[in-house]
Formats: structure tokens, sequence, C-alpha cells
């Protein structure tokens, strides 16, 4: 389990919502069946993808408690994607990133990560948003835009298998023609 690093989660369940959890098979936002008035009512027995999430509230210490997901509406955390560092915002309810709060955290985080950000809404749209210092991410973002997030994966992981089973074929080669001149100088 990751050590608590800043704040706790109090009575702030939006990540009970908000993310799906594979185990107990609880799809992204949807109440989660164990949610009760204090939390978790299985916090100490709670699955492993639960124990180890740390949204940026959770992670960064002294934060106002304006800024705790269910209060501001979103959820922060930052990732390293396939593109770059990324600031992804998890909306606890729709367009909740676009209160001028929200949006100054967001823009703050953002520019601290030097990463891209990344909208998830409770309607199942998504946006991604290359402010300014992500300029060299430029190239990736309209490849991004061009094919939409799980596009873009799935054909980074298929360039990639590509690669793969290329550079088998090669060393494959390779190996036969070792053999070969082997064969040949005795």
């Amino acid at each position: 389990m990751l050590p608590i690093l800043g704040n706790d989660c109090g009575t702030c369940t939006a990540c009970c919502t908000v993310l799906g959890v594979g185990e107990i098979r609880k799809d992204h936002y949807s109440k989660c069946q164990h949610e009760c008035a204090g939390g978790c009512a299985i916090y100490k027995a709670r699955p492993k993808e639960c124990k180890t999430y740390q949204c940026l509230w959770i992670a960064s210490p002294n934060m106002i408690e304006e800024l705790r997901p269910d209060k501001l509406g979103v959820i922060l955390e930052v990732s390293e994607l396939s593109i770059g560092p990324a600031v992804v915002v998890r909306e606890v309810w729709q367009d909740a990133s676009k209160s001028d709060l929200a949006q100054q955290f967001i823009e703050l985080v953002a520019e601290e990560a030097q990463g891209f950000i990344y909208v998830v809404r409770p309607n199942g749209t998504r946006s991604a948003f290359f402010p300014p210092w992500v300029a060299h991410l430029s190239p990736l973002a309209a490849q991004f835009k061009e094919y939409g997030w799980r596009d873009m994966e799935a054909k980074q992981k298929q360039v990639q298998n590509i690669a793969q089973r290329k550079e088998k074929e090669v060393k494959k080669h390779r190996k036969k023609m070792a053999n070969l001149s082997k064969k040949r100088n005795r």
C-alpha cells in the first residue's frame, strides 16, 4: 500500500463513484456498493486498486479544503502517458472542470508537471488540451486528436508489436546467415 503523503479522504468519496474497479466489477461513474455515509464500509479490506490509487488531493500536503475532489468537482492525477506527462482530470459532475477555481488549479498543476491536460467527463466524452508549455508534444498531439485516445494507444501498441516482430525476424535472419557462413567455412 502507498503511504498517505498529505491529506486524508475524510468524507470525500468522489473516487468511489468516478473510478472503475475491476476487482469488484464496478464501472466508471457508478456508485460503489461499499460506499457509506462515513466513506468506505470495507476500507481496511478494500481492493488493491483502491488501496494504491492516490489522487492529487491525497498526495499533496497542506492543500486547501476547497480543492478536495468532492468540493471542487474534479479528481486530478499526474500520469506519464504514452505521449508524455499528463494531468488527468476526472470530472465528478458534468462540466466541473469549467469553474474558474478548477481551471486555475488544473492549469497550475499542468504547468508544474509540464504536461498536457486530459479531461474525462461523466457523459463519456473526453478532451485533450495542449497548453504552450507542452509545445514539444505538438506532433503527437495531432495524432492524439486524429485517432482519439483509445485508438492512438492501440495504434502505438500495434506499431510496437510490429517493431518487435521485425526485430525478431532480423535476429533470426542474422542467425541463419551466421550458420550458413559457418557451414561454408568448414
